[in-house]
């Protein structure tokens, strides 16, 4: 979904007022307090990075971008774990070709509109075209993000617009360059992130005059590509005192200030406003106490991760001796080095009698493999375990009852909600940030001048848009409701084989439409259900259809008795047949 670029952002341009050094100064005082709160984590983080996601290895250890980070591991189990955990996750909560959001509105009651209804459709449409549009990179960034997720307990996704203002371009931060804090309702709303450019970058992001000294210095001598850091610092705008001649989008709720890193001096190289907070902070596993999340899998998988990577160290080794056993020879008993490579020959004493002496050559005996090799598959087996892979899945049917299935349901529902329901929010947060500042842009119709959306309908004005998601909680909410609906089906036939009329008529009681609608979303496709204009419609065209052909077989029942009548008879039937009133 491209925006017009040639409509005035009025939030992304970069300004210099007059108070800008001052709020430089303060943001980055800001952000060095909370760096310095953040760092006591790059420890734990390094330490569950090196076993789980060695290419994330780096917050207390620096590498170069190709060094092999691999060193010390003797088994792939954590990382793949954490692999697969990362791709599940995504397929789950954002499958690929599959409607897993929505745009509504609340009250329930507002979506039963037409129009309300058919908006938000057509918002859902347009919000599936921003975010996947090739140029965003929406799946490779929330990709890398499940990584950080799963390994973590925490990621930061940046959308932002794109500097061509025709759409959002997703990133995933790497944490050690990222610090936050929170406001009273202990929800992020401050964020600083180092970012490292060319010199030549910055220049045309800021212009050469906003370069520090010394960076202008470089840059004016023709060391355009040296990498400098950049400490960008957003965080809400009524934090920050904005004098009355600053300038500022009105709709701004956030501001951006960049700050140059490392330099002596007023280092403030530019502001920027958004409407809303272009950062979402993932967080999983929350800590009282504590402002940064863990993640429920390595955390708990860590100690077990570093002995299954010692046992199979030591796996490795009691397989080389065993294939390749240690030896000894009695002393005297050999007349050359001992060789034990293919075709070669090893000369013994002639006085060495193999009867009495025993074998001039042996093997030490060495512990059995096998006893590491089970534990091995046990340490992987409770790994698996704490990555959550006996919940990840739906229970099979097999030849359960329907009872025993929405039992296991039930259970399923019960253990995966604490798993998904932190995802939903974050969803919700990633959309509804994209989607007010997509409003910004028009991409959901011209703004008016008292800031309402044109075309947006009656139902819809003053409500709260916000945002739907299919998950597997969801999907398994819903096939409870088709078991549910089953056992009312097969409730409803034991009544109707009653045969008694009393017995019979409490079925009134149950709204079928509806239940058959719950019932069928467990077991079909949306898109094969009819809305319910739709059938209320065609219940009213049968109804008249019904009605029509009753007044013709009257009619025609009338004229078959006249026919054996007298003459005058006759005739008054075929006025009749005419719509002539006979009187």
């Amino acid at each position: 979904m491209a925006y017009d670029a040639a409509k005035p952002s009025g939030t992304d341009t970069p300004l210099k007022n007059e108070g800008m050094m001052k709020r430089g100064a303060k943001a980055l005082k800001a952000s060095e307090a909370a760096f310095r709160k953040a760092q006591i984590y790059h420890r734990l983080w390094q330490a569950q990075a090196e076993i789980f996601y060695p290419e994330r290895a780096d917050f207390t250890t620096t590498y170069s971008a190709a060094d092999e980070r691999y060193d010390g591991l003797h088994t792939s189990m954590p990382s793949m774990m954490r692999r697969d955990m990362a791709s599940n996750l995504g397929a789950m909560i954002r499958p690929r070709g599959r409607h897993w959001f929505n745009v509504s509105a609340t009250p329930v009651s507002v979506m039963k509109d037409d129009a309300a209804r058919r908006w938000c459709e057509d918002s859902t449409d347009t919000m599936r075209n921003i975010v996947y549009d090739p140029r965003a990179r929406f799946p490779a960034t929330m990709a890398e993000s499940d990584n950080d997720y799963v390994t973590f307990g925490s990621s930061v996704v940046s959308h932002p617009y794109r500097r061509d203002q025709t759409g959002i371009l997703f990133s995933c931060l790497h944490l050690r360059d990222c610090a936050w804090s929170r406001n009273e309702d202990s929800v992020v709303d401050t964020l600083h992130h180092k970012r490292k450019h060319s010199l030549r970058q910055i220049v045309a992001w800021f212009g050469v005059d906003a370069l520090p000294p010394e960076w202008k210095r470089d840059f004016e001598k023709g060391h355009t590509e040296e990498m400098r850091t950049i400490v960008c610092s957003v965080m809400p705008l009524d934090v920050m005192e904005m004098g009355p001649k600053d300038k500022r989008p009105k709709a701004a709720r956030y501001i951006s200030i960049y700050n140059a890193h490392g330099v002596s001096g007023e280092c403030c190289m530019g502001e920027y406003f958004f409407a809303a907070f272009p950062f979402t902070v993932r967080e999983w596993m929350s800590v009282s106490g504590e402002d940064y999340a863990r993640s429920p899998c390595t955390s708990v998988a860590l100690a077990d991760a570093r002995t299954l990577n010692v046992t199979e160290e030591d796996l490795l080794t009691s397989i080389e001796q065993a294939v390749r056993p240690a030896k000894y020879a009695k002393k005297g008993v050999l007349l050359s080095d001992l060789d034990l490579r293919a075709n070669t020959v090893t000369f013994i004493s002639d006085d060495y009698d193999s009867k009495g002496m025993g074998p001039p050559i042996a093997n030490i005996e060495q512990g059995d493999p096998r006893y590491a090799m089970e534990f091995s598959e046990r340490m992987a087996e409770r790994i698996g375990m704490a990555f959550f892979q006996n919940i990840l899945k739906l229970p099979a049917q097999g030849d359960m009852t329907a009872y025993e299935v929405a039992e296991r349901i039930e259970i399923y529902t019960r253990e995966a909600a604490p798993l998904f329901e932190p995802m939903e929010a974050e969803n919700a947060h990633i959309m509804d940030s994209v989607f007010v500042r997509a409003m910004a842009k028009g991409a959901f119709g011209d703004i008016l001048p008292n800031g309402m959306v044109d075309g947006l309908p009656d139902a819809l004005k003053g409500r709260e848009i916000r945002f739907e998601f299919e998950t597997p909680l969801s999907q398994a909410l819903k096939k409870q409701k088709a078991i549910e609906f089953d056992q009312m089906l097969a409730t409803a036939g034991g009544i109707i084989g009653t045969q008694h009329p009393a017995i019979m008529a409490t079925l009134d009681n149950a709204d079928w439409d509806e239940a058959f609608r719950d019932g069928m979303r467990g077991k079909v496709p949306e898109a094969w259900i009819m809305d319910r204009e739709s059938v209320a419609a065609k219940r009213q065209a049968d109804a008249e259809a019904a009605d029509a052909a009753g007044q013709e077989a009257k009619m025609t029942e009338a004229a078959m008795g006249a026919m054996k009548a007298n003459p005058e008879n006759l005739k008054m039937a075929a006025r009749a047949m005419k719509g002539e009133e006979i009187v």
